[in-house]
Parts: C-alpha cells; sequence; structure tokens
C-alpha cells in the first residue's frame, strides 16, 4: 500500500512538471521570431498627438564583419509613427513588423526638448508599467527632435542602436555626469523635494555629443545648464566630477588642474521654522599643464596656486547654485528631501517650491593638489 501511494506521488509530480514545462513551450518564442527595440525616441506631434520612433536591431546586419559608415545604418532599422498614446503607436508599428516587438531590450528612451518642456510624466508613466520594459534604461533628452538622435550612424559602433546606449554607460562608469535611469527618474517625479534631472544629447551626422543638463520641475524641462555647468552641478550635488580647471595666477602663471577625488559633507540647520544648509567640498586633483617660469617645488607658490584653484571652483559652485536657486527656481540638489526625512513635521508647514529660492545655502571649497606631474619645474 505504501509502495502504490509512493509511486502515485511521483506519478503526480512528473505530470504537474510535464504539465507546467508544456506550458512553457507553447508560450516561447526563438530568438530570431522576435524584433528587438533597443532605443526608442518620443516626440510632439500637431494635434496633441505623438510621433513615436523605434531602432530594432537588424540581424541581418550582424552577420557583416565590417562595421562602421553606411553599414552602420544597415544594422538598425528604423520605424516611426504619429499616435494619440503611445501604446496605440506601439501597435502601430507592430502591425509593420514580422514579428513581436520585445521592449525587455531597450537601452535608451530619448525625449524630445519640445515634449520635456510641455511635460513627460505621461510618457514615464507608461514606460514604467509596461511588464517587459527595461527599467535600468537610460533617459536622456535631445536638443531638438528624438527621432534625429535615432537616425545616427556611428561609425565605431556596429550596432547603431547600442552607441548611445554604451557611450552613457562609459560616462556614469567615468563619473562625469549626473545620469538617472527611467526608474530612478520615475521616482523622483513622486520624491516631494528632489526634481530629476537628465543629460542632453544632440546629433551630428554620424556622432552624438553630450551638451549639457536639462532640469525639471515636477514633469517639465524648466531648463538647461551647458556642458561646464553641468560638472559643476556634479560636482556639487553628488561630491563625483572628473573634470578639468583652467587657472591663472595674479602674475600671468596658467595651470590645468585635474579633479581625481571630491568628499561632500551637507549639513541642515534649524533656527524655529526656518532652515538653512552648508555644503563643504574637499577637492584633490593633479597639475597636468603648466605654463609659468617658476617652480612648484616652492611650497609657498604651490599654496599659492592652492589658493586660485580654491577660489575658482569655488566661485563656479556658487555662481551655478545661484542660477539654479534663483533662476530656474528647482531644488535639483535634493536639499528638500533632507529637510523631508530629518523634520517631517516641519516639512508639512513648508511650501518647498516657494520656500527653496530664498533658503540660504553656503558653499565652502577647499582644493589641494596631491601630485604635479612627472616634470614639477
Amino acid at each position: 500500500m505504501k509502495n502504490k501511494l509512493k509511486a502515485l506521488k511521483i506519478l503526480v509530480f512528473i505530470l504537474i512538471v510535464v504539465t507546467l514545462s508544456f506550458r512553457g513551450w507553447s508560450s516561447s518564442r526563438d530568438i530570431e521570431k522576435r524584433s528587438f527595440v533597443l532605443t526608442q525616441g518620443v516626440d510632439t506631434a500637431p494635434d496633441n498627438t505623438f510621433s513615436v520612433t523605434y531602432s530594432l536591431a537588424n540581424p541581418q546586419a550582424l552577420g557583416n564583419e565590417e562595421g562602421g559608415g553606411s553599414k552602420g545604418k544597415e544594422s538598425a532599422i528604423i520605424y516611426k509613427t504619429r499616435c494619440r498614446n503611445l501604446w496605440q503607436g506601439h501597435h502601430f508599428i507592430q502591425a509593420r513588423t514580422e514579428h513581436p516587438l520585445f521592449l525587455g531590450h531597450v537601452q535608451t528612451l530619448v525625449l524630445g526638448e519640445e515634449l520635456a518642456r510641455q511635460g513627460i510624466g505621461r510618457v514615464v508613466d507608461v514606460f514604467m508599467r509596461a511588464a517587459e520594459t527595461r527599467l535600468k534604461t537610460w533617459l536622456v533628452v535631445a536638443e531638438g527632435e528624438a527621432g534625429k538622435i535615432l537616425e545616427v550612424a556611428p561609425k565605431p559602433e556596429k550596432l547603431a542602436p547600442l552607441y548611445i546606449g554604451r557611450a552613457l554607460e562609459m560616462e556614469d562608469y567615468l563619473n562625469v555626469i549626473p545620469l538617472l535611469r527611467v526608474a530612478e527618474f520615475g521616482i523622483r517625479l513622486r520624491n516631494p523635494g528632489e526634481h530629476p534631472v537628465a543629460p542632453m544629447v544632440k546629433a551630428g551626422d554620424d556622432e552624438l555629443a553630450l551638451t549639457g543638463l536639462a532640469l525639471f520641475k515636477d514633469d517639465k524641462m524648466v531648463g538647461k545648464l551647458n556642458h561646464e555647468e553641468m560638472h559643476y552641478f556634479f560636482l556639487t550635488v553628488a561630491g563625483k566630477g572628473h573634470m578639468f580647471k583652467r587657472v591663472e595666477t595674479s602674475a600671468g602663471d596658467t595651470f590645468s588642474y585635474e579633479i581625481s577625488n571630491v568628499k561632500r559633507r551637507v549639513r541642515l540647520h534649524r533656527t524655529g521654522d526656518q532652515v538653512s544648509f552648508s555644503v563643504l567640498l574637499a577637492v584633490e586633483g593633479n597639475i597636468v599643464e603648466a605654463v609659468t617660469e617658476r617652480s612648484l617645488r616652492d611650497m609657498e607658490f604651490l599654496a599659492s596656486v592652492e589658493q586660485v584653484i580654491t577660489e575658482a571652483l569655488a566661485k563656479d559652485c556658487r555662481a551655478l547654485l545661484t542660477k539654479i536657486q534663483t533662476e530656474f527656481q528647482v531644488d535639483s540638489f535634493g536639499f528638500g528631501a533632507m529637510v523631508r526625512g530629518r523634520y517631517p513635521k516641519l516639512w508639512a508647514q513648508l511650501d518647498w517650491d516657494q520656500d527653496f529660492p530664498t533658503v540660504p545655502i553656503k558653499i565652502t571649497l577647499d582644493a589641494t593638489i596631491r601630485r604635479l606631474g612627472m616634470v614639477s619645474e
């Protein structure tokens, strides 16, 4: 009896495994029978519609070992459509493709500048609701139309749609610019006291250029920083950034200072119902170029150069803070999130969007020269 019961349990187990496996096989699809969307672009269009662009991998072009040039264009298939909503556009493009579209490998979501200024909350919401979308997708804003970015065929990259994603990953690895993925961007859209940012890119004939940073208030782009200001923003907001600073002394000596390490500390001060902040930046770097007749081995001269570098960097960081705080009036730094986390009752009494432009914020910076290079004279 026990043997029969044991045999029955084994039989039931086998039937369950076979049934589940059969369901998996019946719903599976060979990789060559999918259309992989690698980059997605969204622009505004007349009559309150969207212009949607998909860049799909072209498997037939990948067999050619000669990459670059005109071959880059053949590695991607571009589809464009106009629609009332994004999923309608998805189905319009699906009707023109041979295989089912798959969004699980989207590397970059590119949004047109006009769309960004009108509001992108609807686009981000749709993107995050789809079950198969990749929430680690990079989000960038195009200078001009997003569709133009997807049409770029870079020479170094064989699979053109991957070019922008890999370029952004390298920038993120080098800590050069502030980057947000779609999931992080969506969280900040719903996080009071911390407005999101996104890199801006511009299309050339066969290359893309990173041109600056888009600043958002709620889901609308309210301003942008140029390439140099973007680096100072990253330095101030995250205590990171690989950048160079050219300085000149009162005697006419010029130096190029490369930042190699930053330590950042932010202090929140409260006096009654008033708050203020102190941002402390300890910067270390190297002299990578010098035009001077004096020796950097002279400790007094070296100290004077460090002071010039300190003053120049602090001046630029303060100017950037003033521009963001008073001109654009957005808390892209996330100071409000600190107040909300530490003093929730006080936060409930504040109107941060109205209060932030007048909140006292003090930036203190100290720069140190760590290396003089192989030639220190």
